[in-house]
């Protein structure tokens, strides 16, 4: 007999999508192209109308979500009455759950449990929410899922998770079709000088400092290549006051063009996918827990 899958939408309503937002819109991207009867797309007690959900996928706004959660366009009902309807529903949770007893039958993506290891990384009000319903979620769990066996790992040590029920999903790379329409869009010409790109989110978990770090103390980097920072703006860093602590202010400028002189460009605005294709070389930053200094500063030091 087919499941339906109910896939829970709660962070579609952020402003900026990234991480687990991008996770869920890409969720609801597959399923809206499975037959209707495949899915079903509730927030807390709330259905959620799919066509809502079609369009806030299509114009990748959390503020339309917001917007239509507001003026009751996107509720379609209580969910408890639907999945009473279903057969074999089954609840996808790509976050925090935001409702309790309704299915017999949940799974959860956990991408992280840095608000329990570094807590100090984190605003109180996001300490107290994840923090309060962690153990109360994975309880539930018929099965966790993980992003990286970092926390796959963190799970079974920290929190007692058995490992038989984690299993580990490394976050894929689908770019959406408008990328290619934007890239087969610009003038085929290639930067003035090569680049490097650091990708992430601009808060204190990321390994922001050892990249500048490394650049105050080898400034031939500088002499030799740009450096792009791309990602959302976060939380507890502003990245002007980190180049600035780092003596780095006269190559900074932002904007995320890599035409201009300077050589270190702030999060740009335009498409990561975009920005990757003319790179020579990716910074990955990890959270902060979990890094070994030798590792992070290996293509910094080689070059």
């Amino acid at each position: 007999m087919t499941h339906t899958v109910f896939i829970e939408v709660g962070p579609l309503q952020e402003i900026r999508y990234a991480g687990i937002s991008n996770v869920t819109l890409n969720l609801c991207r597959y399923w809206l192209q499975q037959p209707r009867e495949a899915s079903c797309f509730f927030l807390g007690p709330y259905l959620i109308d799919r066509g809502a959900i079609e369009m806030v996928v299509e114009s990748r706004s959390g503020g339309l979500f917001q917007q239509l959660l507001i003026h009751k366009q996107a509720i379609a009902g209580f969910v408890a009455n639907e999945v009473k309807r279903r057969p074999t529903p089954v609840a996808l949770f790509p976050n925090v759950k935001s409702v309790e007893g309704v299915f017999g039958l949940s799974f959860q993506i956990v991408h992280d449990i840095s608000f329990l290891v570094t807590p100090e990384f984190h605003h109180a009000d996001t300490l107290a929410y994840h923090g309060l319903a962690i153990l109360k979620d994975l309880g539930t769990n018929a099965h966790t899922f993980c992003v990286s066996q970092a926390t796959a790992g963190d799970l079974a040590t920290y929190l007692g998770v058995p490992a038989d029920r984690i299993t580990v999903i490394y976050p894929g790379a689908d770019p959406p079709p408008e990328v290619d329409r934007y890239t087969q869009s610009l003038p085929d010409a290639a930067p003035s000088r090569p680049y490097i790109v650091v990708p992430g989110t601009i808060e204190p978990r990321k390994n922001i400092d050892l990249v500048l770090l490394g650049l105050q103390r080898i400034p031939q980097l500088l002499a030799r290549y740009d450096w792009v920072f791309i990602g959302s703006p976060g939380w507890l860093i502003a990245f002007g006051d980190r180049i600035a602590q780092y003596g780095l202010s006269d190559h900074y400028r932002s904007g995320g063009d890599l035409e201009l002189k300077h050589n270190i460009a702030a999060p740009a605005p335009r498409p990561l996918q975009t920005v990757m294709a003319g790179r020579i070389a990716i910074q990955f930053e990890t959270n902060t827990r979990f890094w070994r200094k030798s590792e992070s500063m290996r293509l910094v030091s080689s070059m």
